[in-house]
């Protein structure tokens, strides 16, 4: 009788457990402890301990999926140890999200210049104009990509229009 006892409460808290973990039951993280986590991450980059850093964001997505503050930030610090692929599916996320997102767009931009891939840096640069205006230092940006492309005439227009919003400041 014992035994079967034990048995039956080895099984209740098995079941206890799984229900825990799972759908309705599932403990959801609390908005503390994912500030905390995202203050870790960012004392980790400030510390340069980027593996850290790295792991901490990747938990804190696991347990938040769409806390794009925190998807930028990786998708930043993925840039800045040059996996710019990684860092491009980031910021990706967060603009599908939201198709207006300054630091997702300047980030995509930055990343098409350092690759070369000036059609795509010219229309994230674009977009970024378009839709922050008071971010005017993206027209050097696009007056960068229009001149590797040899757009000579929007490479100017760029140009001027970068030295009318810095005349404006």
């Amino acid at each position: 009788m014992k035994r079967s006892t034990g048995i039956i409460q080895i099984l209740s808290l098995a079941i206890i457990a799984l229900f825990a973990s799972t759908g309705a039951y599932a403990a959801k993280p609390s908005a503390h402890i994912q500030q905390v986590s995202q203050a870790e991450a960012q004392a980790a980059v400030e510390q340069k301990d980027y593996k850290r850093a790295r792991a901490l964001y990747n938990r804190l997505l696991r347990q938040q999926p769409q806390n794009y503050p925190a998807m930028i930030e990786l998708a930043q610090l993925e840039k800045k140890l040059g996996k710019y692929e990684k860092a491009k599916k980031h910021a990706s996320v967060v603009l599908k999200q939201n198709r207006t997102h300054r630091q997702a767009l300047q980030l995509l931009a930055q990343i098409a210049i350092q690759q070369q891939q000036w059609v795509e840096a010219e229309t994230y640069f674009s977009r970024l104009i378009k839709n922050h205006p008071e971010h005017g230092h993206a027209y050097l940006g696009l007056a960068q990509a229009y001149q590797a492309q040899g757009k000579d005439e929007q490479e100017q227009t760029a140009l001027k229009d970068y030295r009318l919003w810095r005349a404006a400041q």
